[in-house]
C-alpha cells in the first residue's frame, strides 16, 4: 500500500521508530534527512493487521522508502529505493518481498525503466532478497558505508 502525503505526514514517527529499530552505523540516516525524505518521497507500507484507531491503515510492520523524480537536491535521476525496514518481529514473514513487488508494480505503471538501490555488501540476507525479486548486481562501491565497508549498487529492469 502506498502512503497518500497525509499520512505520511501522520506516521512519520512511526516509520522512524522502525528505521532506528532496523539500522544501525553507517545504514541509519539522520533523523532531518528521513524524515525529508519520507515528506518528499513515496512510502509504501506493509500491515500487520491491527488497526490504528481512526484510520485506514493496519500497524505499519514493514515499509519501502524510495526517493526520485523530484525536483530536490537529494533525488537520484531515476527511482531509488532508499530503504526498506520491517520490524525484527514481523521479518521472515513475507512484508520484505511484498513491498519490493509493490514498488515495481507502481514505477512500472508510472512510466519508469528502472529502479536503483544499495545494499551492504555484507548484507547477504538482503542481497538475496533482491535477487530473488529481480533485482541484478550493476557494480561495488568501496567504503560507500565508511568504515563499515563496501556497497553494491543493485538495479531492476521495469519494462
Amino acid at each position: 500500500m502506498r502512503l497518500t502525503e497525509e499520512q505520511r505526514a501522520q506516521h512519520v514517527d512511526h516509520l522512524w521508530w522502525i528505521t532506528q529499530a532496523v539500522f544501525t552505523g553507517a545504514s541509519l540516516p539522520t533523523e532531518k534527512f528521513f524524515k525529508h525524505c519520507v515528506r518528499h518521497g513515496e512510502v509504501f507500507v506493509s500491515n500487520r493487521g491491527q488497526y490504528y484507531p481512526n484510520t485506514d491503515l493496519t500497524f505499519i510492520a514493514a515499509y519501502a522508502l524510495v526517493n526520485g523524480n523530484e525536483d530536490d537536491e537529494y533525488s537520484p535521476q531515476h527511482p531509488f529505493l532508499r530503504s526498506i525496514a520491517v520490524i525484527p518481529s514481523e521479518q521472515g514473514k513475507g512484508h520484505g518481498g511484498q513491498l519490493l513487488r509493490d514498488v515495481a508494480v507502481y514505477y512500472r505503471e508510472t512510466g519508469n525503466e528502472l529502479i536503483m538501490l544499495h545494499v551492504k555488501q555484507d548484507n547477504v540476507k538482503a542481497q538475496i532478497l533482491y535477487l530473488r525479486n529481480g533485482y541484478k548486481i550493476k557494480r561495488v562501491i568501496p567504503d560507500l558505508y565508511e568504515a563499515e565497508g563496501a556497497g553494491i549498487v543493485m538495479e531492476k529492469e521495469l519494462v
